[in-house]
């Protein structure tokens, strides 16, 4: 028994292994797509372009 729980107790399941990365990779595709907002309401950016280049964040690139 007290093999098992050392087993368990030293390997973090595969939620808590992926969910730090997760987050990460969330939250760095946040902070791009408010930039690339703040763009195109200062008229850096048109509509089109703001759609095009969220599309390309959103699927990862």
């Amino acid at each position: 028994m007290a093999l098992e729980e050392t087993e368990r107790a030293g390997s973090p399941g595969p939620a808590a292994a992926a969910s730090p990365a997760s987050a990460g990779v969330a939250g760095d595709q946040a902070v791009r797509l408010q930039r690339l907002a703040e763009l195109r309401d200062r008229g850096v950016l048109s509509d089109a372009d703001f759609a095009a280049e969220k599309q390309r964040i959103l699927d990862g690139y």
